[in-house]
């Protein structure tokens, strides 16, 4: 996964989304930030994330 210079995260949390994505979806799932986190000059601001997977029907079954 690729992490761009903008996003206001740190280190850790980002281990922690990629590792937990990975844990229930697997390592094809692609896991996008967007939203006021990948703007350098906001402030604030939740957490918005958008997951793609061919798994997602397994995982609510």
């Amino acid at each position: 996964m690729r992490v761009s210079k903008y996003v206001r995260l740190t280190p850790q949390q980002i281990e922690i989304l990629r590792s937990r994505t990975r844990h229930w979806l697997g390592d094809r799932a692609h896991l996008q930030l967007f939203g006021s986190r990948t703007q350098d000059n906001a402030k604030g601001g939740d957490v918005n994330l958008l997951i793609e997977t061919q798994q997602l029907s397994d995982f609510w079954c």
